[in-house]
């Protein structure tokens, strides 16, 4: 495993396990004042927003690994089609190869074509 992989795979834990701390604290605070509110106070006020937290990490928990692991195959996908594609940048483009023999002599003279001559002799670009 390269370090880019290493660095995309603690980053996006980090990432996750700060969103998940913000949502944990934002929905305690929201879920106590709802209770607080409706006249409970002292451990009840404190034990209601836990067992309700508590209830939904039954599901999000399975959501949750289940979009990391859909991440990773995307990043895994992504970098084996970075590995297919760096053999097809070793082969020849052929308007490349038509501006090589086209402005060859130019090139030798070390002087560059102006845009406008590439697009007019090459056909390429908007008029």
């Amino acid at each position: 495993m390269t370090t880019t992989q290493h660095v995309i795979k603690w980053s996006t834990a980090c990432a996750v396990v700060g969103v998940a701390a913000i949502a944990a604290v934002a929905s305690n605070e929201h879920a106590y004042a709802l209770v607080r509110v409706h006249g409970e106070a002292g451990r009840t006020g404190r034990l209601v927003p836990l067992t309700v937290d508590g209830l939904s990490y039954a599901w999000p928990a399975i959501a949750l690994v289940g979009s990391y692991e859909l991440l990773m195959m995307v990043i895994r996908g992504s970098q084996a089609a970075f590995d297919d594609t760096s053999d097809s940048r070793t082969t020849a483009d052929p308007l490349h190869e038509q501006a090589a023999q086209v402005f060859a002599e130019q090139l030798a003279a070390d002087r560059v074509p102006s845009t406008r001559t590439i697009r007019v002799q090459l056909h390429v670009g908007q008029p």
